[in-house]
């Protein structure tokens, strides 16, 4: 079952609102408040509802809105800013994306600070449950700051309870001041928080608190922390445009947080191996799919819930048949691939549409390869092939504007993946190839699991031969790109790429490499993709043609800008980044 988050988003702090003030006199005052344990788990659930403000929330559309205009995702056209990097500091998702995190941060301050005031004579609640509440609280405001930071470089660093519209004169904090709130948040809450319902260690949350924030969300996201950190160090190429003031790396070890990041992926594998209920789907499928909600493999999903009005935009409204949107089964997507990220899969097809037993199960697992033809979907083919669009989660016919399917923020596959990242940065190659092959036997599985597009054949994903075991011969350079590569195939369309490839420093020359496709000839509209692949034909790209990001893009679109809304407000940011 899924977790409700019990406080409806009027029913918050007066002191801790949100930018909604959809009903300002029914809030509850908190001098008054937080008198028990009841009412302090009241207000941790307020901090997970911030999370689900669908009208400006980056963890839900604008988490993979985050990812429009990398190597793996673009958008429904041309139109789109953030894929054609023509955006200013103006634009609606760059405000949102921006406001939408520092709304979490807002809720989690009130609560951790009230929360960590309570008596437990007075009040009676237990150390072991206050403090487990706090290291929720801590945990999402840890996650928000940790997504401001790579997005947006140096930005406030407010951890007191004031809101957030009425401080008009908070500065900008360095990004190492960031990165050790967020370590010193995580730290804290990998020690105190629980481990997920099910698990058989101690202590776990029981059936009614499905979806909270566990343990092992806690170390997995250090992990990811500190291997962002260590990454940003080595190899994010850092110039001028970074606006190095602020946002120097130069305060990192990479050696102790490329071991940091080790060290707290190897503790969320042990607690896996122990019983936390944590570990890897049988099936390339399944954590995505949608009667599967809450797996082992998720370490944090967002609880979207039809009845209580949370209702997600992303899975359903971002993805889906490309087609005449009149139609409620063609889908109403709104991000494509990314030209040549289809490509990009190992692919061995031969005539028979569906014989996909020497490809990559995931390339017709997470990506459509059908469109509208008149009354029914038929295979894309290489006369459109911008038509391609993602799948991800998508696993009914239909595709509504709204549902409650589960966003999901962290994963399993994730963590083993930043291991194998990890321990080939520390010059141990055997293990990152131990690591990569997890994720690619589990893929080479494939999926017993059809996905129902309304198609005249569903589309199945047999037992693969690919895509094969890493070497372990392979160099320190060679492996680095092949786990790169894997985490684009593994978690494409999850809000991870923009931030792998600009910690890598690849973010630019990735997109200025684009180019627009060639007109394929009209004799092979009669094929499909498939076929027109086992004949060797492939989409081909026009060297005089980029893409209009490619043309656009510059070295200071690595970080977005702080949004102007923000600089008229706050007189406390007295610097943009570099560029805008």
């Amino acid at each position: 079952m899924k977790y409700i988050y019990i406080v409806l988003l009027f029913l918050f702090l007066s002191s801790c609102n949100s930018l909604l003030e959809e009903n300002p006199e029914s809030f509850i005052n908190p001098d008054t408040y937080f008198n028990n344990a009841e009412q302090a788990l009241t207000s941790v659930n307020g901090v997970y509802a911030a999370m689900l403000n669908r009208s400006n929330s980056p963890f839900m559309d604008l988490h993979l809105k985050k990812d429009i205009g990398t190597s793996v995702s673009a958008a429904r056209s041309n139109n789109e800013t953030l894929n054609i990097y023509s955006f200013t500091s103006s634009a609606r998702d760059i405000k949102e994306i921006y406001r939408g995190y520092y709304l979490a941060i807002e809720r989690a301050n009130c609560t951790i600070n009230r929360i960590s005031k309570m008596d437990p004579e007075v009040t009676h609640i237990k150390e072991p449950l206050q403090n487990r509440l706090l290291s929720e609280a801590k945990f999402i405001r840890a996650y928000s700051y940790f997504g401001l930071v790579r997005l947006y470089g140096a930005v406030p660093l407010n951890v007191t309870e004031v809101r957030y519209d009425d401080n008009f004169q908070m500065s900008r904090n360095s990004v190492a001041e960031v990165y050790k709130q967020i370590i010193e948040d995580l730290e804290f809450a990998s020690e105190w928080l629980y481990f997920k319902t099910g698990s058989s260690l101690s202590p776990s949350y029981g059936v009614d608190d499905v979806g909270r924030v566990s343990r092992c969300a806690a170390n997995g996201l250090l992990a990811k922390v500190y291997l962002t950190a260590a990454s940003m160090k080595r190899h994010s190429h850092m110039s001028e445009a970074w606006n190095l003031t602020m946002n120097s790396y130069d305060w990192v070890d990479e050696l102790l947080y490329y071991q940091k990041a080790k060290e707290y992926g190897e503790k969320v594998v042990g607690f896996a191996h122990d019983g936390a209920n944590v570990g890897l789907e049988d099936d390339v499928v399944a954590p995505f799919y949608y009667s599967n909600e809450n797996n082992k493999e998720s370490l944090f999903e967002l609880q979207l819930i039809e009845e209580t009005g949370y209702k997600g935009l992303s899975a359903g409204s971002m993805s889906g048949i490309f087609g005449n949107s009149s139609k409620p089964t063609s889908g109403k997507y709104r991000i494509t691939l990314a030209n040549g990220f289809i490509e990009s899969f190992i692919q061995n097809y031969t005539s028979d549409d569906l014989d996909y037993t020497n490809s990559d199960p995931r390339m017709v697992a997470f990506l459509n390869v059908y469109l509208w033809k008149g009354k029914n979907p038929k295979y894309i083919n290489l006369i459109e092939p911008n038509k391609f669009s993602f799948v991800k989660y998508k696993t009914t016919a239909r595709c509504f504007f709204e549902h409650d399917q589960n966003q999901v923020l962290l994963r399993y596959a994730d963590i083993l993946l930043v291991l194998a990242e990890a321990n080939n940065e520390l010059g141990d190659q055997a293990s990152a190839a131990k690591y990569v092959n997890i994720i690619r036997a589990r893929a080479r599985r494939g999926s017993t699991i059809s996905k129902d597009m309304d198609a005249p054949i569903g589309v199945n994903y047999p037992e693969s031969s690919q895509p094969e075991d890493v070497l372990t011969s392979l160099t320190q350079e060679e492996m680095l790109e092949v786990v790169y590569q894997e985490r684009k195939w593994e978690l494409c369309y999850e809000g991870q790429t923009r931030f792998d490839a600009v910690r890598m420093g690849r973010l630019v020359s990735e997109i200025k490499a684009q180019h627009l496709y060639k007109k394929p000839s009209k004799k092979s509209a009669k094929f499909t993709y498939f076929q027109q692949r086992a004949q060797g034909i492939s989409a081909v790209f026009d060297p005089k043609k980029i893409t209009p990001g490619a043309e656009n893009i510059r070295q200071h679109h690595i970080l977005f800008p702080i949004p102007m809304d923000e600089l008229n407000r706050n007189i406390g940011i007295v610097s943009q980044n570099v560029g805008y």
